[in-house]
């Protein structure tokens, strides 16, 4: 007989796998931008970010390639520039390589990569810094940087899921590409990256690595400036739902009733496509079925094979403790699946 799951299933513990994966996304959730604006407030004058007008620079040890004017430009919150602020201070990590006047005019002396250029603003108890990365070459006479491209390494694509298979968390390299006025390639020119939302992926301003934050689509810019010549380019990227998902079989004891009974939790999740969904049992005295309505849609997982199709009744281990099935879901759609044993039900979208 079925029972009705009014349940009062707040308290529910989780296996250690589903917790294993509610841990990655909570890591993921506390990962920031490089850069960080305060959210916009209604005064114009509020000091909410110093901006360099470079932050990826390569110069040459001879004139006129070896010397760039730094500014820094205090912002509000708008992104607006306020005036009447002190001037900045600057300072280097490798004093050897570069000089650097009071004013901000930055001079190549011998060759080095790497090398950072940090401008500090201060206005009352408030203070603002940003970086530029700077890279310093012996090349006589240097390319002239005509055009410039972002994208992804060949054979690619500009998607990646939330969480990936393994639980790994979703990254992607971006590539940017130079080339001179000949159309020969120009390698190894520092690249400064930012994203356009943080919240749905990060981007390590150095390397070009985007981590994935939630689903959504969002713009990676890259800005290099090389012997004078400043050009910027964009990539959007789209953040597709995880490819690994659990659902576990949480013990809840229905209204009026004092037998506790098993329910799939969530009771909807959205994955993408080719996703491996774990289904959990930490009960060694209650047993949980998982019967599809479509059985043939239900692939086996590549990364736990357990087969494919509904899953047969099943416990966790007395000495091992929870365990698990899991199935992958390749075609876009929307999967329905109940259990015969109690009155629960789940869904699983395909994205």
């Amino acid at each position: 007989m079925r029972t009705s799951l009014l349940c009062a299933c707040g308290g529910a513990r989780r296996p250690p796998g589903a917790v294993a994966l509610a841990c990655v996304a909570a890591a993921l959730g506390c990962t920031s931008d490089y850069v960080s604006v305060a959210e916009p407030s209604a005064g114009s004058d509020v000091f909410a970010a110093a901006v360099l007008n470079h932050h990826a620079i390569a110069l040459a040890t001879t004139a006129p390639w070896n010397t760039i004017q730094l500014t820094v430009t205090p912002i509000n919150p708008q992104g607006e520039a306020i005036a009447g602020l002190p001037s900045p201070t600057f300072s280097l990590s490798d004093t050897g390589s570069v000089t650097i006047t009071p004013d901000g005019l930055l001079t190549g002396v011998v060759p080095a990569t790497g090398v950072m250029v940090i401008a500090t603003l201060r206005a009352g108890n408030v203070m603002h810094k940003d970086t530029a990365y700077v890279t310093i070459t012996d090349t006589p006479v240097p390319p002239v940087l005509t055009t410039f491209a972002l994208d992804v390494p060949r054979g690619d694509s500009t998607k990646t899921a939330v969480v990936e298979m393994f639980g790994a968390p979703g990254v992607k390299q971006v590539v940017p590409a130079a080339t001179d006025a000949g159309g020969a390639p120009i390698d190894g020119l520092p690249v400064f990256y930012t994203t356009s939302d943080h919240t749905v992926a990060t981007v390590d301003p150095v390397t070009g690595v985007v981590t994935a934050i939630r689903t959504g689509t969002v713009k990676i810019r890259a800005v290099t400036t090389a012997y004078g010549v400043t050009m910027r380019d964009s990539l959007e990227l789209t953040i597709t739902p995880p490819l690994l998902a659990s659902v576990s079989a949480v013990s809840c004891t229905p209204v009026n009733s004092a037998t506790p009974v098993l329910a799939f939790d969530p009771g909807t999740l959205t994955v993408g496509v080719g996703a491996s969904v774990f289904f959990f049992n930490s009960s060694v005295d209650q047993a949980i079925d998982v019967v599809f309505d479509d059985p043939t849609s239900a692939a086996e997982s590549p990364v736990f094979p357990t087969g494919s199709g509904n899953i047969v009744p099943f416990t966790a281990d007395p000495v091992f403790g929870p365990m698990a099935a899991a199935r992958a879901f390749f075609v876009p759609g929307t999967y329905h699946y109940h259990s015969t044993l109690y009155d629960t039900q789940g869904t699983i979208i395909v994205q």
